[in-house]
């Protein structure tokens, strides 16, 4: 399994590659708000409630 590692609110964490961030968040128990977001039908991120700010790119 092909690991990668990001920093969510100070924290170091490694997850699977291919995961969202939000999913990233949810397995190392970090706590995001969202509503749209279920893990048995495809991302759509409509609702917008989970959005993320990535360091160094210049949208959210």
């Amino acid at each position: 399994m092909e690991t990668v590692s990001l920093t969510i609110d100070g924290r170091q964490v490694t997850v699977e590659k291919g995961r969202t961030v939000l999913q990233a968040a949810i397995e190392c128990g970090v706590k995001v708000p969202y509503y749209c977001y279920h893990p048995g039908i495809s991302i759509d991120g409509s609702c917008r409630v989970c959005i993320v700010k990535i360091e160094k790119m210049p949208k959210l």
